[in-house]
């Protein structure tokens, strides 16, 4: 038995096909990869193959009978994989048994796969796959203060720049950044709050920074610049696009919303629910927005009194209600935008309506430019994320101490991890298709 790779060592998005030859015709086999992550936990996928009649499994051809995913997909065994042993991890974190077990992925660190196929015949054939968001031919660095984050320029430029803006979550997003680095783009992972040198809590943050940041990144390279948004990062992405149109060429907006929501104090721990504070301001004063009213969040109180449970809380129904009731009045007028925008949201989004988001985004652009870049995704929730990673638990998140109000509980996400990695697969594919076309 012979075991081939056609891509060893590469960037996440690059395709990985492991390729037996040598078999006997209809012959079984099993495909192991495993590794190992920061905390010394084993992360483990497995598909179970059936040769063709010359002898020859493909994963890029063969589809897995039985497994941690079935069907035809190349990628199935990188992103179905699972802390070993830990197939009932979530209750465990759930009954506080030991929260060491939570899954310990560095955005930045690579991938080293451990491949074993295993014959019907106990034959043996092993090698390595080690797939990479940082690429050893994208250099590192901090951008000049008082800017925060980190910056990641490969060795062969393609002339454009994208700045990144995360979410919620605060601090640095790098994973996005560094891997579209690898595919030619001057990136800069942007943090604004939540992080040292920033605010601490997402509360009057100024649009300015943004426009500051696009006039380094001018500065610094004088070529066009796309923004990505993601999540509550879309709502500065399409405001600061409005504000400072010369300074963006094209926006992707990741699971976004069409409106501008209230702030977010993650320090302080109270439910964002309640929250009556701005999330932005530009020129010293606060951008109002949509918040929840005493009835949005009684509609859900029944479920949250069983809360934490292993369905997570939601918030999707909130703030389509909220959205619904009084989203107009805080509409982001993103028709007012000339550039190019591609939205993408998911369909089954358990944290925001982002696929309703996208449309509203997708549909105020269509009626003034007739131009409508829209991807929404079934089975697909608010963790898309990047390809070929991954995902052992892609539809909750846990947080200990206070994130949204919640204590030691599991917000929900939506989608199943098969939903997310076609997603992830996809959408990527299409966002580095509408950046090459309007960018460079």
């Amino acid at each position: 038995m012979k075991l081939a790779l056609n891509c060893e060592d590469g960037a996440l998005y690059e395709p990985v096909g492991i390729e037996l030859s040598g078999l006997n015709p209809n012959e079984a086999v099993t495909i192991e990869l495993t590794f190992r992550d920061e905390a010394r936990i084993d992360w483990v996928s497995r598909g179970a193959f059936s040769a063709d009649a010359d002898g020859r499994v493909s994963t890029d051809r063969h589809p897995a009978i039985s497994g941690d995913y079935t069907g035809v997909d190349p990628h199935g065994l990188f992103w179905s994989a699972r802390p070993d042993g830990c197939l009932d991890l979530p209750q465990r974190i759930l009954s506080g048994e030991d929260l060491t077990l939570m899954p310990s992925l560095q955005p930045l660190a690579a991938y080293e796969w451990q491949v074993c196929v295993r014959s019907a015949r106990q034959k043996c054939a092993r090698a390595q796959i080690t797939r990479r968001r940082l690429m050893p031919n994208v250099k590192q660095s901090n951008p000049p203060a008082p800017l925060q984050g980190l910056v990641f320029e490969p060795s062969k430029p393609n002339g454009a720049s994208v700045l990144v803006i995360g979410g919620s979550e605060g601090g640095v997003f790098p994973a996005r950044a560094a891997l579209l680095a690898a595919a030619g783009f001057r990136t800069f992972a942007l943090a604004y709050f939540q992080h040292p040198g920033c605010p601490d809590v997402g509360r009057d943050l100024p649009l300015e920074y943004f426009r500051d940041a696009l006039k380094w990144l001018k500065s610094s390279s004088d070529g066009p610049i796309g923004v990505i948004g993601v999540s509550r990062g879309s709502e500065a992405a399409q405001l600061t696009a409005l504000q400072w149109p010369d300074l963006v060429d094209a926006l992707v907006l990741w699971v976004p919303s069409h409106v501008v929501n209230r702030g977010l104090d993650l320090a302080g721990g109270a439910d964002f629910r309640k929250e009556q504070t701005a999330m932005w301001s530009f020129g010293g004063q606060p951008i109002p927005g949509v918040g929840f009213r005493p009835a949005d969040i009684a509609a859900t109180a029944a479920r949250d009194l069983d809360f934490p449970t292993l369905s997570g809380r939601r918030y999707a129904d909130e703030f389509q209600r909220a959205w619904a009731e009084d989203g107009e009045a805080f509409r982001i007028k993103i028709e007012d935008y000339a550039g190019p925008i591609l939205a993408i949201g998911g369909k089954e989004d358990a944290l925001w309506p982002s696929a309703l988001g996208a449309e509203r985004i997708a549909a105020a652009r269509s009626k003034k430019t007739g131009l409508r870049e829209l991807e929404t995704y079934d089975n697909a929730g608010h963790l898309i994320g990047t390809p070929n990673e991954p995902r052992p638990f892609p539809w909750l998140m846990h947080w200990s101490g206070g994130y949204m109000g919640i204590d030691n509980g599991f917000c929900a996400y939506g989608g199943t991890r098969e939903g997310a990695a076609l997603a992830a697969r996809a959408s990527w594919d299409k966002q580095c298709d509408f950046l090459r076309r309007h960018l460079t």
